[in-house]
């Protein structure tokens, strides 16, 4: 087997949307994994698989599919998924990567740290595992889970897992990672600065993992709102502490396949500017609304009339629209890749509260909706801000006299808020989910009507070297947890 030690940057992805060809790597196999290698060689380029594309290209469908962002006139890089025509050729590498790269690099690095005693490495690795599953299933639905990351043990054609059984064995994975290292004693090196995320603060990894879980709990609150609510209530019995700080890679330094991925992709790759993305009319004329001063963070003023102006969504055809008449995505090479902000996790926790107050305690779910609003503005530049804006008569002022359903589009709204410009895929799973926010429209270029996309097809890849593959998926097909 090869011997190849990566660099954090340089070791994933090439960013494109197009198809690899027919190239395949098994999903079994990641031939960049070297036997003789260590835990704290192997994690850093695993958490970069997975930061470079949740991070890159799926911000990228993310943004445009949850109304940050829309296709730049003058442009056509992002038809296809304006017109939410995905196809079996898009998304191929992200597929591969995530598999071969990232999900293998875990796997690996949670089997010779448990060798070792390195508990520390075992749990980070486990819990990035669950992570990326359910990047994957949500997206995709049915994936390979359980005959998956198998090594040389395993099947070349692991079977496709129904998304409720990976949903269900999300938990336990995370669950027994954290058994493992808080009843173990751990020995040898432990994470410092090869863990790109935490720099190895266990308390955070640990905070990450309660918060995913509660995730995973709150994407089942429609298809299965008894299995949510028991595993909520077991989270708060338990005494779980949640993020309150950013889960994310803040490593990218302003150099070629080392900056952020969707500015290395849409900015500097080609030497050709930010030309395919402009600000959506749906995020932008809501900040305007509000007077919200966060749209200088996400957001940069209409180079022709020197003010915001966002492109009502898949319009860019419009005969005489110029990119430069509109606002451009305010990405810097080194803007963050963001697992999970304490925005998120604060929001999180007041939709829980809203939804089971009989079981959340400890929080309340105006407190948790005023923290993930503060906790936002601040990693704007503007913590001075959000008292004004949460004040009895301010714009985002939680509406305590409201019924339940007013309060959880208040949360989901301003989660979506913060959202912009780094976790637009999870903005549109929270779509999916809620129905929130009411002010998302239907892309100008539709070819599905007056429906909104749900999930990604199968990548030509897998459909070709793995006979169980599902039928091909269409992007119109119910995601199981939707609303």
């Amino acid at each position: 087997m090869k011997k190849v030690i990566k660099s954090i940057f340089t070791a994933v992805l090439a960013f494109g949307l197009t198809s690899c060809g027919s190239d395949y790597f098994d999903i079994n196999q990641d031939p960049d994994v070297p036997s003789d290698s260590y835990p704290n060689l192997t994690l850093p380029p695993a958490m970069s698989a997975t930061a470079f594309v949740t991070g890159g290209n799926y911000q990228i469908l993310g943004g445009i599919w949850s109304q940050h962002w829309t296709q730049a006139p003058e442009a056509r890089q992002y038809q296809s998924i304006e017109e939410y025509q995905i196809t079996t050729q898009d998304f191929n590498r992200e597929w591969r990567e995530l598999y071969a790269a990232a999900l293998q690099d875990y796997a690996w690095v949670a089997e010779k740290s448990e060798e070792t005693g390195q508990l520390e490495y075992y749990l980070i690795s486990k819990v990035m595992q669950a992570y990326t599953f359910q990047v994957l299933t949500d997206f995709y639905g049915d994936v390979p889970f359980s005959e998956a990351l198998k090594g040389s043990s395993g099947t070349d054609w692991p079977k496709f897992d129904k998304s409720t059984d990976i949903y269900d064995g999300l938990i336990p994975l995370i669950d027994d990672a954290v058994a493992k290292y808080k009843d173990g004693v751990s020995k040898g090196g432990k994470p410092s600065k090869d863990d790109i995320v935490f720099g190895g603060n266990m308390d955070n990894w640990l905070r990450f993992a309660n918060t995913l879980k509660l995730k995973i709990y709150m994407r089942q609150i429609h298809a299965r709102p008894d299995v949510a609510k028991a595993g909520i209530s077991k989270l708060f019995a338990d005494g779980a502490q949640f993020l309150a700080s950013d889960a994310e890679i803040t490593h990218f330094i302003d150099q070629a396949k080392k900056r952020n991925p969707v500015y290395e992709r849409e900015i500097s790759a080609a030497g050709h500017g930010n030309v395919n993305l402009v600000a959506s009319a749906t995020v932008v004329n809501e900040l305007l609304a509000n007077s919200d001063p966060r749209i200088d963070f996400f957001f940069t003023k209409s180079k022709n009339e020197g003010v915001h102006i966002g492109l009502e969504q898949g319009d860019f055809e419009r005969k005489g629209l110029k990119r430069d008449g509109f606002s451009r995505v305010n990405l810097k090479p080194t803007s963050p890749v963001v697992f999970i902000s304490a925005a998120e996790s604060a929001f999180l926790q007041a939709e829980a509260a809203i939804r089971f107050p009989d079981v959340v305690s400890g929080v309340t779910a105006k407190g948790a909706y005023e923290a993930g609003v503060k906790a936002s503005f601040a990693d704007c530049g503007f913590a001075a801000s959000a008292d004004g804006f949460l004040a009895a008569d301010g714009a985002y002022a939680y509406p305590e006299s409201g019924t339940d359903e007013e309060k959880i589009e208040a949360v989901v709204t301003q989660k979506w808020l913060a959202a912009t410009n780094s976790r637009g895929a999870e903005s549109h799973f929270d779509f999916l989910r809620t129905g929130y926010p009411k002010a998302f429209t239907v892309s100008k270029i539709s070819v599905i009507g007056d429906q909104f996309p749900q999930r990604l097809p199968y990548p030509d890849n897998e459909i070709q070297a793995n006979p169980n593959t599902p039928p091909v998926k269409l992007v119109t097909d119910k995601i199981w947890w939707a609303k």
